[in-house]
């Protein structure tokens, strides 16, 4: 999924830049990478084609197309 709604915080998956030593991407319109915090999602880890978050409700990975 590119969109997700966490009912806190609704998310878009905007693009990944994957480098394995320095991985990042692009979240609401942010730079994120592992450890950043999107409403009360925590960025905790970025592959090739998914970014995976956690909250409360558990994780949720969103896919890039």
């Amino acid at each position: 999924m590119l969109n997700a709604d966490l009912g806190h915080t609704k998310l878009q998956l905007d693009y990944i830049v994957y480098r394995p030593s320095a991985p990042f991407a692009g979240i609401n319109g942010q730079r994120v990478v592992v450890g950043t915090m999107i409403g009360q999602a925590k960025v905790v880890a970025i592959e090739e084609e998914a970014v995976h978050l956690e909250d409360r409700s558990g994780l949720v990975i969103l896919r890039a197309r």
